[in-house]
Order: C-alpha cells, then sequence, then structure tokens
C-alpha cells in the first residue's frame, strides 16, 4: 500500500488497483514472449523503472531500486536488441 500512497491513492482504490496492474504486467510479459512489441517494451522498462523508483519515496533503503533493476533493464535490453524504431508505425509492431 505504501507505494499507492507515495501517489495519493487511498487504501481502498489501492486494493482494486493490485490486481489489474499485475495482469497487466503479466500479459504484457506474456504477450512479448509471443512477439516482442517495441511499444509493450519500452512500457515495461518504464514502468519497471518507476514501481522501483517508487520504494525509496515510500521510505524504503535506496537499494530497493537497485535489486530490482532486472524489472527494467531486462525490458530495457530487449528493446535495445529488438532496435528503436526511426518512426511511430514501426513501434506499433502487432499491425504489420
Amino acid at each position: 500500500m505504501p507505494y499507492y500512497g507515495v501517489l495519493g491513492i487511498p487504501p481502498e482504490w489501492a486494493y482494486k488497483l493490485m490486481p489489474l496492474t499485475g495482469s497487466v504486467d503479466i500479459f504484457l510479459g506474456l504477450l512479448v514472449l509471443r512477439k516482442p512489441i517495441r511499444a509493450a517494451l519500452l512500457y515495461m522498462a518504464l514502468w519497471g523503472l518507476w514501481t522501483a523508483l517508487l520504494r525509496p519515496l515510500a521510505g524504503e533503503q535506496f537499494w530497493e531500486t537497485i535489486e530490482r533493476a532486472p524489472n527494467y533493464l531486462v525490458p530495457a535490453a530487449f528493446l535495445a536488441v529488438r532496435g528503436l524504431p526511426a518512426v511511430w508505425r514501426d513501434w506499433r509492431g502487432w499491425l504489420r
């Protein structure tokens, strides 16, 4: 709950949002295993970084952010291997 509290989200809402945010994480993880869509990888890297940075903001040690580096660095590495596109059309890999 403290991570949602950093954003001003009350515990009642946090309990309702946790299954949704977890489901999105699992869905995207399975999706990029099937097809490594660049937009999904970018979202996963930024979301992983954001959630790791929330830990010190919620009162935990900064090392918690470092410990969770795989949560944002693995999708970032996959994105780097996949390559950054030059045009928006190439971010949306599912439409080709």
